[in-house]
């Protein structure tokens, strides 16, 4: 369904965008408007509009922009999913979280701009100006908890019949993203059977964050491992830190993020556990197109230098690609490779790593 849109609104005092002080009266304000807005706009579905750069122009319902993908809900044609650089205006009556890629947040309807290409977010007392090129998240305001997940598993199977060798792997990970708190639960599974013995890799790790800042992200993690392949029975950190995002795009993601985790390890052969203190300097990478095939990678560098056992320094590389081959199905190949430069027990080895092939689901 098409329509025209309507005539630009003229854009006075609120050109040049800037974020609200804090204020009792503003606040509730806002608070009353929002609440309005929410209740109005339950009545008012798929009355969003988007016109591409092409001249066609859809009706329908504004429900994320991610990655560079708009999706968008529409009655005649189901969710589609619109390459953002192909948007040239964009128009809504919902209540709208808009993050740009400096990291800055706004919340409001979206109206047209006075030039082609801008987009006015309308929050009550102002109006901000936007570049749709500098735009990279758009949320409803109104979204659930399950609407603002992210998503995947995937899963690798060998069977070779010369040694009766069996492997399985499987790994998968949860996002959630809200306004002001951000969450993530991952896993990483490996088995091997095969004549003579079997062996085993685990990884299980979740993460908080608390968004401080533009780009800026408080951090508290957790994680256990196991690996037989290096003798370790069980490794348990806790840490806190800083994430910092120094680049934020529709086709990027490049985050470094420091921090102090300690950490208890047991070793098979040792009779008790050893406990230290260590530093983390990890730079995490994403980079995503959204064309035919979709391609999604991501990598992340972690290093561990050991403060209380000087001149022991731990280093994980994990890296994985993935191709879409059906609607949320996915080709992969993911890999991993670990170093210790001085393990606790002389007959671990230093160092382990894998590459695998994978069959994978996303979710968002």
């Amino acid at each position: 369904m098409t329509h025209e849109l309507s005539k630009p609104k003229p854009i006075d005092a609120f050109r040049h965008a800037r974020l609200w002080r804090p204020g009792l009266g503003r606040s509730i304000a806002v608070l009353a408007w929002l609440a309005l807005s929410s209740t109005s706009s339950l009545h008012a579905q798929k009355t969003d509009t988007v016109a591409l750069r092409n001249g066609d122009v859809v009706t329908g319902e504004i429900k994320r922009l991610s990655r560079g993908k708009l999706e968008y809900s529409t009655d005649d044609m189901g969710t589609v999913y619109i390459k953002w650089e192909r948007v040239r205006l964009i128009t809504s009556n919902q209540i709208l979280e808009v993050e740009v890629k400096s990291g800055r947040k706004y919340f409001g309807t979206l109206e047209l701009g006075a030039d082609s290409g801008l987009v006015v977010v309308d929050a009550l007392t102002r109006e901000d100006t936007l570049n749709l090129a500098l735009v990279v998240l758009i949320t409803p305001i109104k979204a659930t908890f399950v609407e603002r997940l992210k998503a995947y598993v995937d899963l690798g199977f060998t069977l070779t019949r010369a040694n009766d060798q069996v492997e399985l792997t499987t790994s998968g990970e949860v996002r959630y993203r809200g306004r002001k708190f951000g969450g993530r639960i991952s896993y990483s599974s490996y088995f091997r059977n095969q004549t003579g013995g079997s062996t085993s890799r685990n990884s299980a790790e979740f993460g908080f964050g608390r968004f401080v800042a533009p780009k800026w992200t408080a951090v508290a993690f957790t994680q256990w491992q196991q690996n037989e392949e290096i003798l370790l029975d069980l490794r348990s950190t806790l840490g806190v830190g800083a994430d910092h995002n120094f680049v934020h795009t529709n086709h990027l993601d490049l985050a470094v993020v420091g921090g102090l985790l300690g950490a208890r390890e047991q070793y098979q052969g040792e009779t008790s556990a050893t406990n230290s203190l260590e530093a983390q300097a990890l730079v995490r990478v994403e980079a995503f197109r959204f064309d035919d095939p979709e391609i999604d990678l991501s990598s992340n560098l972690a290093v561990y230098p050991s403060l209380t056992d000087l001149g022991r320094v731990r280093t994980q590389v994990e890296a994985r690609i993935k191709f879409e081959v059906i609607k949320k199905l996915f080709l992969g190949l993911n890999g991993f490779f670990y170093y210790d430069t001085r393990p606790p027990t002389e007959a671990a080895s230093k160092e382990d790593y894998a590459i695998t092939v994978t069959v994978g689901w996303s979710y968002n």
